[in-house]
Order: C-alpha cells, then structure tokens, then sequence
C-alpha cells in the first residue's frame, strides 16, 4: 500500500484489491524523491496526458521527458 501522504503529491485511491492497486497522483512542482529511495511496493506509472518529469540514477546523466 502508498504512503497516504507524500509531500507534493496528492493521492486518490480508485481501485483496491487482493492483486493490486490502483490510485490516481498527481505531483507538484515540488515533489522529489531522494536517490537511493526504497519501497516495500512495485510502481507502474502511466502519464494521463503530457508533462516533463527527470529521472536520475547514479552514475548516469538525467533523462528529462
């Protein structure tokens, strides 16, 4: 399960059930999160409509898209 609260992220559970989750986000200008972060969960992320996000990993340049 997502943290109920994250700062600049704004989380709307849509679906929850014995194999997965569902949840709509939304993140701000704001939200970050610190390399090396670790979660008890998977992630797929899916874009709803356009919007410029980076991604870090260590050793490697930032990709923008």
């Amino acid at each position: 399960m997502l943290p109920a609260k994250r700062p600049g992220l704004q989380l709307k559970t849509l679906a929850d059930g014995a194999y997965g989750s569902a949840y709509l986000t939304t993140a701000g200008t704001d939200f970050a999160a610190p390399a090396g972060t670790k979660h008890d969960f998977d992630q797929v992320v899916i874009a709803m409509a356009p919007g410029t996000i980076s991604l870090s990993a260590a050793g490697q340049p930032a990709k923008t898209t």
